[in-house]
């Protein structure tokens, strides 16, 4: 898989499914969430919380990539996340 198909797998198969076992073969210790320029080191765990914690708040959501753009190791995904069959753009 390239660099986008990884992206897209991750969302639309192993958080849509909420495959927390696999969490951590897409993402790295010293991941970090991004609020407007503070950077908030959450990790492997720190993600499984969060997904953990969207999925008792929205136990049917889901996500799907409609577009992405690759440069060098990064990769920008637009998604939309479902929820009781409404999409929501992100």
């Amino acid at each position: 898989m390239d660099r986008k198909e990884i992206v897209k797998y991750f969302y639309e198969v192993v958080v849509t499914n909420h495959l927390l076992e696999e969490v951590g073969k897409y993402i790295s210790e010293d991941c970090v969430h991004k609020n407007g320029e503070e950077l908030i080191l959450i990790g492997i765990e720190g993600m499984r919380s969060h997904l953990i914690a969207v999925k008792n708040t929205y136990p049917d959501y889901s996500m799907k990539i409609i577009r992405q753009y690759c440069d060098g190791d990064h990769v920008i995904s637009e998604f939309r996340n479902i929820v009781s069959g409404r999409a929501y753009k992100a």
